[in-house]
């Protein structure tokens, strides 16, 4: 299925398309196949991009906020290239954000569409959110993880972030996020994991929920939870 050793944390991602079709992304190998009656991949070593824009998004035009009039913005086929022999992107992107084609090496990423183009938030290896705008690279020290995903909701200004915050103690947690300017609001309370330790978090192709994978740190065993943000009255 490879010919290299996977790296000692081994992550992942499981993409399902409208007509069944599975494509899995590793570290150094890319696999294709059917989810029907039978399961079928074929795998093969490749160094290609992975997809980091969900698949109702790709190369899609839309609003900036709800509402009948509102600018909208195209949201590019974005990819980045990920480190065959560890646990994170190399920082080099494809097709780039604005002059930016290599960022600071990232665990995940995630957007916001602004008028006339989209905020890049990089979760980077160096433990600070980079907010990226096309001609500004900003570091922010906020208090996440390294672990952010995108969703496009009917709540509030039409698009969240999720955040990730590190607990030792207590487990780790998941909160929505709007960024109005560049300092971001929480807008839901806390989903907290009891002694749980988030490893990934991804939204899904349909982009309005996301997938977030935690393991239970007394058990060593995996739970995965789909999260989604529901609209105050």
């Amino acid at each position: 299925m490879h010919s290299r050793p996977w790296p000692r944390d081994l992550r992942g991602r499981i993409v399902l398309a409208k007509d069944r079709t599975l494509e899995v992304d590793l570290p150094g190998v890319i696999c294709r196949g059917s989810a029907g009656a039978a399961l079928v991949l074929n795998c093969r070593d490749s160094d290609d991009p992975w997809p980091i824009v969900p698949a109702a998004l790709n190369a899609g035009t839309f609003p900036i906020f709800p509402g009948a009039g509102a600018p909208s913005v195209t949201i590019p086929q974005m990819g980045a290239f990920y480190a065959a022999t560890r646990n994170f992107f190399t920082g080099a992107i494809t097709p780039g954000v604005g002059k930016f084609k290599n960022v600071s090496k990232f665990y995940s990423a995630a957007f916001l569409p602004r008028e006339k183009y989209l905020l890049w938030l990089f979760a980077s290896t160096d433990g600070h959110i980079h907010m990226v705008d096309g001609i500004t690279d900003q570091t922010s020290k906020l208090d996440w993880g390294s672990d952010v995903a995108t969703l496009k909701t009917s709540c509030g200004a039409g698009w969240q972030i999720l955040g990730t915050t590190y607990h030792e103690e207590t487990g780790d947690s998941v909160r929505a996020y709007e960024i109005p300017d560049r300092d971001p609001v929480a807008v839901s309370a806390a989903v907290d994991f009891s002694n749980g330790e988030i490893t990934a978090l991804w939204t899904e192709a349909n982009s309005d929920t996301a997938i977030a994978v935690v393991r239970n740190r007394e058990t060593g065993r995996y739970e995965a939870f789909r999260l989604a943000v529901a609209c105050s009255q």
